[in-house]
């Protein structure tokens, strides 16, 4: 029961507000924008996604954005189906496999709300399978706080695939009342457990269908795990530089541009063990120790960033029809990497920037050159053009081009383990991606080609490789997201070529979910049932290898031509979402070639139920 009164003697002209709402609402805008640790970039927020449509997505790998190919389950290592190439400016050990879940600092969010906003999310799926998330983000006094959670358990299907991970993450910025100093701080912790099991002995053993029990299976790896532990931290401070005048002393007058200072502490170990190594999976390549497996790969790097830039920091991008942003600086990087001993120091050179003429156009620039040790002339350039044909309606079409000419990861150059060492010097990879898209609003549709030369990669015998000729990859992407009044469809799909066999892409790969919303009780509850398919032509798809934490070329088995049908129920009640996702529901009936990576077989039926809430006060 709440009991309440208002009165209003019509003294005033404030008028009487119900305040009873301001404690509990059902929505209430609140608005997010992403962050880059080296290039400053204006912000562009977007509405925190309130809607039941994604709701049964709990997963990233589920969502109809996201191709991948995966080890089964969620959690585990995965690769996109879609080639694509991207590095960060500086030093790389090592590209870790879970793109989807291991966070990064460009990963996380500031956020623009009116009130504090909290969103928890919980599924339970069987077999015993748990996924926690939760967000919270409050203004306090001018501190913007934004601080995530999420932790997953899965214990598979097959014998050894037990996952267990965590992800945490805060930020904090602050910025004085006169916009003359500010100060961001945030920090991530990623902690990944994962039992390896190599995957099976014999795919044809599955495919056949020889037992009833999943468990009984036989499995590469019985004993072997990795274990990552990752800690990010960041401290980022700027000042705003204004001009005086003579007339107006003491007060703000001319914008002089903002010095700002990073500082970046990252450590990464990696750490995988097998107490009982088959040699036969392992092929005894550099077999050190018969007994035991146990390869930890560690580093750590410390970044200092000073960069002057002609637009304030954690500013929302301006919507004048004129002007000229730059900003530039410079980056040391010190590097320390065990086993082998490595100590670098890397100084690289960068400035960005942004132009738009008429109101009609955008040119976007990046640069970055490195010089000093294992990094040394790497290089870095990116231009894009951008024509807004109706910016209200976000209606563009542009160009765009990516340079690297970059040092291979580390990995690939110098490794000592158990079963695979190697100390050798590669050339740079050059790789040249072109691109021309058009978007509207949520559409979009993109065509990309790749120019592929000395391109590193481990090959069949898990030995790294680079291809010393030139490479061509053709793609063309489609994303439509189609709403008729009830009826929705999300498509993704993607045409794709390549002109060698040690770049494999299935011809076509595609994700689609098809829903409908019913909205019952006078608007009060919507019900959505729909589905999530995924299909992909064959290929040789790229097989796991996890005493190196990386996919390599093979070509013995290929994947695909398989269809992938999961049935989903939402329900949204105010800020309350519940969904019921029938996973894989057409398992079997098609045959047990379901699999996206060689010998590891995707889940069968699964059933998940959760729940998603959200407060604003």
């Amino acid at each position: 029961m709440v009991l309440f009164s208002q009165e209003n003697e019509g003294k005033s002209n404030i008028p009487v507000i119900d305040s009873v709402m301001a404690f509990s609402p059902a929505y209430m805008p609140v608005d997010f924008a992403f962050t880059d640790p080296l290039f400053l970039i204006p912000l562009k927020y977007k509405p925190v996604d309130t809607m039941l449509i994604d709701a049964h997505h709990f997963d990233p790998l589920f969502s109809t954005e996201n191709l991948y190919q995966s080890l089964g389950i969620s959690g585990q290592a995965h690769q996109a189906i879609p080639f694509d190439f991207e590095r960060e400016v500086g030093f790389t050990y090592l590209q870790l496999p879970y793109p989807l879940y291991f966070k990064k600092q460009k990963d996380l969010a500031l956020y623009k709300l009116k009130t504090s906003y909290t969103s928890i999310n919980y599924t339970y799926g069987i077999p015993t399978e748990h996924i926690f998330k939760a967000t919270h983000a409050q203004n306090v006094k001018g501190l913007n706080v934004a601080f995530n959670l999420t932790g997953s358990m899965n214990e598979g299907y097959y014998a050894h695939q037990k996952i267990g991970n965590i992800n945490g993450d805060i930020l904090l910025h602050y910025e004085l009342p006169s916009k003359i100093y500010g100060i961001r701080l945030s920090y991530i912790y990623n902690r990944f457990k994962i039992e390896e099991n190599g995957g099976l002995v014999d795919m044809n053993d599955f495919t056949n269908q020889i037992s009833a029990n999943l468990q009984g299976y036989n499995m590469n790896l019985y004993y072997a795990g990795t274990k990552i532990n990752a800690h990010d931290l960041m401290l980022q401070h700027y000042v705003n530089l204004y001009a005086n005048s003579k007339k107006n002393a003491g007060k703000k007058s001319f914008y002089l541009g903002t010095i700002t200072h990073t500082f970046q502490f990252k450590q990464l170990e990696v750490n995988y063990t097998d107490i009982q190594p088959d040699s036969n999976y392992y092929q005894d390549r550099f077999f050190l120790s018969p007994d035991t497996t146990n390869d930890s790969l560690r580093y750590y790097n410390i970044i200092n960033t000073i960069q002057w830039s002609s637009y304030q920091p954690y500013t929302e991008l301006s919507s004048k029809k004129y002007f000229i942003h730059f900003s530039g600086g410079l980056r040391h990087e010190y590097t320390e990497t065990k086993p082998r001993q490595y100590f670098g120091n890397t100084f690289t050179l960068f400035a960005q920037t942004h132009i738009r003429l008429f109101s009609i156009m955008d040119i976007y620039a990046r640069l970055a050159y490195t010089f000093a040790d294992y990094n040394k002339n790497d290089a870095q350039a990116n231009i894009k053009m951008e024509w807004a044909l109706n910016r209200k309606k976000e209606h563009f079409v542009g160009l765009n081009a990516n340079f690297y000419r970059i040092s291979p990861d580390y990995l690939y150059s110098y490794y000592q383990g158990n079963h695979n060492q190697w100390d050798t010097t590669y050339k740079k990879q050059n790789v040249l991606k072109l691109s021309a898209f058009w978007k509207r609003g949520n559409y979009k549709a993109t065509f990309n080609y790749f120019l592929l030369n000395n391109y590193m990669l481990l090959d069949s015998t898990c030995t790294p490789f680079a291809i010393d000729e030139y490479v061509n990859v053709v793609q063309l992407n489609l994303y439509a997201p189609i709403r008729i009044k009830g009826f929705g469809m999300d498509l993704n799909g993607w045409l794709q070529y390549s002109d060698n066999k040690l770049i494999p892409v299935p011809v076509f790969a595609g994700k689609t979910s098809v829903f409908y919303i019913f909205n019952l009780f006078k608007h009060k509850l919507q019900l959505q049932i729909g589905t999530d398919m995924m299909y992909n032509t064959t290929y040789f798809a790229n097989g796991y290898f996890p005493a190196l934490h990386q996919f390599y070329f093979q070509q013995k088995v290929k994947t695909g031509n398989y269809f992938f049908f999961d049935a989903f129920l939402n329900i949204r009640v105010q800020r309350i979402n519940i969904y019921f996702r029938f996973g894989h529901a057409l398992a079997g009936l098609m045959g047990y070639n379901y699999y996206t990576t060689p010998d590891y077989p995707m889940q069968g039926r699964s059933y998940s139920i959760g729940i998603n809430w959200r407060f604003y006060d």
